[in-house]
C-alpha cells in the first residue's frame, strides 16, 4: 500500500501500524499510572515535595552555653527552635513515589524560595548567640608578615601534600595569586567566598587557604578544612570543606530533607537494626600508607576486626586505601558491600571515626534522625564544637577502648522504656544545630567569619600587587545548584572587580609583597581564568592553562 505527494512517495508497511499502536498503548497506560499513583497512596515526588515544603521560618538559635570537654576548648551546647517532624502514621507507604535518590538529592531538587535571608547583609559576620564561634579557629596574638610569606606557601605540610593557595580581599572584592594555579578544591572555595563577600561585609586582607586533610603545621598561618586543637594557641583557622557547600540546602530544602528522613526512617526502635553501623576505607591519620607490620594499628582496620567478636557492632571495610599490595591481600576477601549513606538510619546509632584528618562525613550526620557515637579526637572541622557530648551526641575512646561497652549501652537504652526518646531527642537536637549552621547561608556566614578573625590579626597593611588577579562574580554559582536562581542572578550580575592595575591608577599602593616581574604572564593568565568561568567546557581550559603554566618554563617571556 502506498500513498503519493507531489513531492515525493511514501510506502506504508503493516508494521508502521503495529508501531503506532504499540506507542498509544504505551501512553495510555502512562496517564493511567498517573492517575492510579495519585489515587492509590503511593505519592509522586513531586506531588510529595508540594505537600512537604510549608513556608515555616528558619531555624534560629535561641541560645548557647560553653562547656567543658576531654578536648582542648570545649565545647558548646547549642538549642534551636527545631522541632523534629513527627513520623507520618503511614510512614512505609508516604515514600517519595518511585524516587530511588536520596532524601537529600530529593530536597535539593525541591525550589528554595528567594527571602530575606538571602540580601546582602551590609555587615559583617558575627559570632552565635552567646559568644560561640560560628566556625572555630586557635590563634594567639597576630600573624606577622614573616609569618604569612614563610608558613603559607605550597609545600609539604605534615606528612602528605597540601595545596596552599593565596587571595586577598579588596574593597569586598576576591583576588587570587596568579602563581597559585587552581583545582576543583580551590573553585569550590571560591564559590563559597563570593557568596559570602555578596552578602557580608569582610576587611580587607591577605589570607591563604590549604586543602588538605590532615591538620596544618602548628603556627602555620592558613585557613583549612580542619585543624587540630592543642595548647599552642596556633593550631588555626577552619573553613567549610568543599562537601559541605556542595551539600548545603536553604531552609526549605533541609525542611524537605528531614521530613524525608522521618518518611523513610522512623523513629521507632522495633523498626530498626539492633546495632551500631559504620561503613569506610582504610584512610588513616597517623600512616600515609599501610603495611603487613602496621595495618592493624590503623583505628579503621581494628574497628573492621572488631565486629567479628560482637553482637552489636556492624563496622565494616568497603574499600583499600594508601596500603601495600600485601595488605590488600589481606583484607580483601573481608570487605563488606558499599552501603548508601543514609540507610544508616536503618540501624539503632551509626559510628564516626577520623579518616585522614577530620571526618569530613561529619556535616551529613548531624542531620540525620539517629543517635551518633563519635570518636573522641582533637582533629575538628569548623562547627563540631557546637555539637557537644552529651547533649547531642555521644562520644567513645579514642583508642577504641571503650568502644563495645559505650555500644552496648547505647542499644540497650535504645530498648528500654524512656530510652529510646531520650537517644531520639539528642538526635533532634543535632539536627536544628544542623538547620541553623549548615544551610547555604551560615555556610557562607561561617567563611566571611573566619577571613574577618583572620584579617583581624594580620599586622600588615593589604595593598596591591600584580601577582593577583579578580575572580569574577560570574563565576558564581555552578557547583551548589540548590541555590535560588533569584541570589545567582544578583551575584553574577555584579560589575567586574577592578584588576589591580586599575587599582594602583586609583591610589592603591603595592603591599609588602611588592610588584611581580610577570606582567605579560599574568595577564594571560587572568584572561585564561575570565574564559575558563564563561565556557561550558571548564576542564578543557583546565588543561590549556596547565599547558601554558607549564611553557612558562621554557618561554622566559612568559
Amino acid at each position: 500500500m502506498g500513498v503519493s505527494s507531489r513531492t515525493r512517495s511514501y510506502i506504508l508497511k503493516p508494521w508502521y501500524f503495529s508501531y503506532w499502536t504499540i506507542c498509544a498503548g504505551c501512553a495510555l497506560l502512562f496517564v493511567s499510572y498517573l492517575s492510579l499513583r495519585q489515587r492509590g497512596g503511593v505519592l509522586d515526588e513531586d506531588i510529595w515535595l508540594h505537600q512537604q515544603q510549608q513556608q515555616l521560618p528558619p531555624i534560629s538559635i535561641t541560645g548557647t552555653r560553653h562547656v567543658e570537654g576531654n578536648i582542648w576548648g570545649g565545647y558548646w551546647q547549642v538549642d534551636t527552635t527545631f522541632s523534629a517532624p513527627p513520623t507520618p502514621p503511614t510512614a512505609r507507604e508516604v515514600r517519595p513515589g518511585p524516587w530511588k535518590g536520596s532524601c537529600h538529592d530529593l530536597a535539593a531538587k525541591a525550589p528554595q524560595p528567594f527571602s530575606e535571608l538571602y540580601m546582602p547583609r551590609h555587615a559583617p559576620a558575627s559570632a552565635l548567640p552567646g559568644g560561640a564561634p560560628r566556625a572555630w579557629h586557635q590563634w594567639a596574638g597576630n600573624i606577622s608578615w614573616a609569618d604569612f610569606q614563610e608558613q603559607a606557601t605550597p609545600r609539604l605540610a605534615g606528612r602528605r601534600k597540601k595545596r596552599v593557595i593565596k587571595y586577598k580581599v579588596i574593597g569586598n572584592q576576591l583576588y587570587r595569586h596568579g602563581g597559585c594555579g587552581s583545582s576543583l578544591y580551590s573553585q569550590f572555595a571560591e564559590e563559597m567566598m563570593l557568596v559570602a563577600l555578596h552578602l557580608f561585609d569582610v576587611p580587607d586582607t591577605d589570607f591563604a587557604l590549604q586543602f588538605g586533610d590532615s591538620c596544618p603545621f602548628p603556627g602555620m598561618p592558613v585557613i583549612a578544612w580542619g585543624i587540630c586543637r592543642n595548647n599552642t594557641g596556633r593550631g588555626g583557622f577552619t573553613m567549610p570543606s568543599y562537601r559541605t557547600w556542595q551539600h548545603a540546602l536553604g531552609p526549605q530544602q533541609q525542611q524537605v530533607l528531614h521530613q524525608c528522613f522521618a518518611a523513610r526512617y522512623p523513629t521507632d526502635m522495633s523498626q530498626r537494626v539492633p546495632d551500631v553501623v559504620w561503613r569506610g576505607s582504610t584512610t588513616d591519620p597517623f600512616f600515609e600508607e599501610f603495611n603487613k607490620s602496621t595495618y592493624l594499628q590503623a583505628a579503621r582496620v581494628r574497628l573492621h576486626y572488631m565486629s567479628r567478636n560482637s553482637t552489636v557492632l556492624n563496622t565494616h571495610l568497603t574499600g583499600i586505601l594508601q596500603a601495600t599490595r600485601d595488605v590488600e591481600g589481606i583484607l580483601g576477601p573481608t570487605l563488606a558491600k558499599e552501603m548508601p549513606g543514609e540507610d544508616a538510619m536503618k540501624h539503632a546509632a551509626i559510628i564516626d571515626l577520623d579518616g585522614n584528618g577530620w571526618s569530613d562525613r561529619f556535616h551529613t550526620l548531624t542531620h540525620y534522625n539517629t543517635p551518633v557515637l563519635k570518636q573522641v579526637s582533637n582533629f575538628t572541622g569548623f562547627f563540631e564544637h557546637l555539637i557537644a557530648p552529651g547533649h547531642s551526641l555521644h562520644q567513645f575512646a579514642n583508642d577504641l577502648s571503650d568502644l563495645e561497652e559505650k555500644a552496648q549501652a547505647l542499644v540497650r537504652a535504645a530498648h528500654t522504656p524512656g530510652g529510646a526518646d531520650h537517644l531520639f531527642s539528642q538526635a533532634a537536637r543535632r539536627q536544628g544545630i544542623s538547620a541553623a549552621v549548615l544551610n547555604q547561608v551560615a555556610v557562607a556566614e561561617a567563611m566571611a567569619y573566619t577571613i574577618t578573625a583572620y584579617a583581624n590579626r594580620t599586622s600588615w597593611k593589604v595593598g596591591s600587587s600584580t601577582a593577583y588577579h579578580a575572580i569574577p562574580w560570574t563565576a558564581c554559582c555552578r557547583l551548589n545548584p540548590s541555590l535560588p536562581k533569584e541570589l545567582v542572578r544578583h551575584i553574577r550580575s555584579r560589575p567586574p572587580p577592578p584588576s589591580m592595575y586599575q587599582l594602583r591608577a586609583a591610589g592603591l599602593q603595592p603591599g609588602p609583597e611588592g610588584d611581580s616581574t610577570q606582567a605579560i604572564h599574568l595577564r594571560i593568565v587572568t584572561r585564561l581564568e575570565e574564559l575558563r568561568h564563561r565556557t561550558f567546557y571548564p576542564y578543557l581550559w583546565e588543561t590549556f592553562w596547565s599547558i601554558v603554566k607549564h611553557l612558562k618554563a621554557f618561554l622566559p617571556f612568559l
